[in-house]
Parts: structure tokens; C-alpha cells; sequence
């Protein structure tokens, strides 16, 4: 029962599932049966099912960037959650995690549903155009830019005036291990800046001369942030 609890909270489930899955820090991009291409964020899960009549991706866990093949006879269509993303031919991103959607090109309607009868509500996107899937089972507009939600793709991460607990939340995704927050009034601290994902370390200095905080490295897997007085 140990094994399978421990098994199932670090993913390992949503990976043996999965068709696709990257690691910690990896990102891969892939082309499918159909012409489309799919490029996974790190730590995500996915699994393909392409038939005569539909083209399905479910992601498990993580996030993943679409460019679409057209096809009108066939819809493409990603299920996150509870929600659904379906688009014709178009260029859009899903993270599972921040339960959000980013359409570069094209539209896509994004629906969601409490079960599996039920829809609950729908909202076409656009080009430049995002939304969130809410606790609540609603959609609400996004308003981040999309080429900053995207930024993952070249390897950044780009942040304007964010809290460090929406930043280090991020940063985590990519780094083994965790990184913990010493004061809850760290966590509120503002940052705005790039990050390079090839070095998190380098990231984590920038940080650290950037605001009051102090980096811990007690190993490779464990890292405490501690408010220092400005």
C-alpha cells in the first residue's frame, strides 16, 4: 500500500498510463499520426487516440504546446481535467497544472464539464487569447500574455511583477526536489525578470540579488528560502 501511495503522488501512475511522458527538466517535442506536432513541458504525461473520426489527446499531468493539422472531419480535441479544448487547425498551449489555455494562432473553443454528461460552459478563444478553468468548474478570460505563458518553449520563463510564491511554484516544475519557503512573507515578495531554465541554480541567485531572501542548499533535492532583513 506504501509503494502504491508513493507510486501514485510522484506521478508515477499518470506515467505508466501514458503514451508520452518527459522527466523533471525535460522537454520533447513529437509529431503524431495525423501531421500534428506536440511539444511536452517537463514532468507531463500524455496519452493520443486517433481514429477515423476524432483525434483525442489527454494530458495526465504537466503542460504541452499544439500546432494542429488541419482537418475538418476530424476535430482535435485535448481533455485536461475537466476540461476540454477543441480546435480545427491552430496553434495553442495546455497546462494541466495551472488549469490554463494560450491560443497563438487560430481559435479553439474550451469547454468544461462537472461530469461526463454535463457540460457547464463554453468560451471561444482567439488568437492572443487565454483562459483559466476556476475552482468553482467555470472559465474565466486569462489575461497574461500568451507569448510570456509560452515562453517555456525557448527554454525561459518570464515573469512580470509576480509574487515569488507563483515564480518558485514554476521554478519547482523543473527542479528534482522541492524548494521551501521559510517566511510566508517571502512567498509575497515581487519579481519580475527572466529566467533561463538551463541552469536553475543561476535562476536562484538571481533571485537572491534581487530580492530579501536567502538561498539554502542543504542538498540537490532540498532548498529553503529565508526572509533576510532589506
Amino acid at each position: 500500500m506504501a509503494a502504491g501511495i508513493t507510486l501514485w503522488a510522484s506521478g508515477g501512475y499518470d506515467r505508466l498510463r501514458a503514451d508520452h511522458v518527459t522527466m523533471v527538466g525535460e522537454m520533447r517535442a513529437l509529431e503524431i499520426a495525423d501531421g500534428s506536432t506536440i511539444q511536452l513541458n517537463t514532468d507531463t504525461a500524455i496519452a493520443i487516440d486517433i481514429t477515423d473520426r476524432y483525434r483525442r489527446v489527454e494530458i495526465y499531468r504537466g503542460e504541452a504546446f499544439f500546432s494542429v493539422a488541419s482537418d475538418r472531419d476530424r476535430p482535435f480535441e485535448v481533455i485536461a481535467g475537466a476540461g476540454r479544448t477543441r480546435a480545427l487547425g491552430t496553434a495553442f498551449n495546455v497546462n494541466r497544472e495551472a488549469r490554463t489555455v494560450a491560443v497563438i494562432e487560430g481559435q479553439v473553443n474550451v469547454s468544461t464539464e462537472r461530469n461526463q454528461e454535463a457540460l457547464v460552459e463554453t468560451v471561444v478563444l482567439g488568437a492572443g487569447q487565454s483562459a483559466r478553468l476556476d475552482e468553482d468548474g467555470t472559465i474565466s478570460r486569462h489575461d497574461p500574455d500568451v507569448a510570456l505563458q509560452t515562453a517555456w518553449r525557448s527554454g525561459k520563463l518570464v515573469f512580470s511583477d509576480q509574487p515569488l510564491r507563483d515564480v518558485i511554484f514554476e521554478l519547482d516544475r523543473y527542479r528534482p526536489g522541492a524548494i521551501v519557503f521559510l517566511s510566508e512573507a517571502l512567498a509575497a515578495e515581487r519579481f519580475t525578470g527572466v529566467i533561463d531554465l538551463e541552469d536553475t541554480d543561476r535562476a536562484l541567485d538571481a533571485i537572491e540579488k534581487t530580492l530579501p531572501v536567502e538561498v539554502i542548499r542543504m542538498t540537490d533535492r532540498l532548498t529553503f528560502l529565508r526572509l533576510v532583513s532589506k
